[in-house]
């Protein structure tokens, strides 16, 4: 189970169509792949479930970040790409402090 799912990335990156479709996918994947990285310290049965709000932000925003980073970048891309990875980390980091007390994620 994804901890955010395509709509919910396709609405933060203002993509109606499906061109992308597989592509956003397999960037949820890997965005939730670094977050269970980040968490396998913490939790010994991953992935989460239910999914936690704060992860399921963390998620839609790292793989919205990803598609940008993948993307023909214009400076405005590059920088809006750099502000969804930081808010993507901020949220992961937010749940891990909340839930373990440990700090903020280089």
């Amino acid at each position: 189970m994804a901890y955010s799912t395509l709509e919910e990335v396709k609405a933060l990156l203002r993509i109606t169509d499906a061109s992308h479709d597989t592509e956003i996918t397999a960037l949820i994947d890997d965005a939730d792949a670094k977050i269970d990285n980040k968490l396998q310290n913490y939790e010994a049965t991953l992935p989460l479930t239910p999914v936690p709000g704060a992860i399921n932000k963390s998620s839609k925003y790292l793989a919205a970040a990803f598609y940008l980073k993948l993307s023909p970048l214009s400076e405005i891309m590059k920088a809006q790409a750099d502000v969804f990875d930081k808010i993507g980390l901020e949220f992961l980091s937010e749940y891990i402090t909340e839930k373990y007390h440990a700090g903020t994620i280089q």
